[in-house]
């Protein structure tokens, strides 16, 4: 008789003790599934994150490639535009000095021109006497 009870005690504690510890197992293995799931989420969106970077890497190395294209432009323009100025200021040169050459021209012009037009002209009376005489 006792052994029978304590038996059927030891049964029944066992009987709640494993169906508490499937309780707890059945926990623990939703628990992992929700982790697994969440840790497979985070994993999809790290990747997901990496892809973004990798774009963003490449999109920098695009921009400082044109950076550095836009940089050579620029100093090839600003050699241009120094040798255009070196050369507009040789031109301005060449036409001062032209402009002086034309000034002397027309002076002389003006010069030979009234020459010319004082000895087209009839002599004084006083050249005419001094002549005949």
């Amino acid at each position: 008789g006792f052994d029978a009870v304590v038996i059927e005690s030891l049964r029944g504690v066992l009987t709640e003790r494993l169906a508490a510890a499937e309780a707890a197992l059945a926990a623990g293995v939703a628990t992992a599934e929700a982790l697994e799931a969440d840790v497979a989420a985070r994993a999809a969106s790290a990747q997901e994150r990496r892809r973004e970077r990798d774009g963003h890497v490449q999109a920098l190395a695009r921009l400082r490639g044109d950076l550095a294209e836009q940089r050579g432009r620029r100093s090839a323009a600003e050699a241009d535009v120094e040798a255009l100025r070196a050369t507009h200021s040789e031109k301005v040169g060449a036409v001062a000095d032209a402009q002086e050459e034309v000034q002397s021209l027309k002076h002389s012009r003006e010069t030979l021109e009234s020459l010319a037009t004082r000895s087209a002209a009839a002599p004084p009376a006083e050249d005419v006497a001094i002549a005949a005489a």
